[in-house]
């Protein structure tokens, strides 16, 4: 994640590897803000290869509560609006593990 200005990035993914789910809800409520909001030009910057992986291997840990129920929706929200803005990352997502 060494991407210019990628700071803000770079404490997302890092929120997002951890095992706290808290800061995984911070970072993944903040991620799927700013994809929404986010055109195709923004996300030419934006690092997919790192991201993606890491919100297909949090859908594949669903846990039992309604934190874990959270995750797992933004995640799908983020996935969703990466590929609705830029249909050819749905190739990441299949190399990541995200379709069966």
């Amino acid at each position: 994640l060494d991407d210019g200005g990628s700071s803000q990035f770079s404490s997302m993914f890092r929120d997002l590897k951890s095992d706290d789910v808290g800061r995984q809800l911070t970072a993944l409520t903040e991620l799927s803000e700013y994809l929404s909001f986010s055109s195709e030009e923004a996300l030419i910057s934006f690092p997919m290869e790192t991201f993606i992986p890491i919100l297909v291997r949090l859908l594949e840990n669903p846990g039992l509560d309604e934190m874990a129920a959270q995750v797992m929706l933004l995640c799908c929200r983020c996935l969703h609006s990466v590929v609705d803005i830029l249909p050819p990352t749905a190739r990441i997502i299949t190399a990541a593990g995200g379709l069966p």
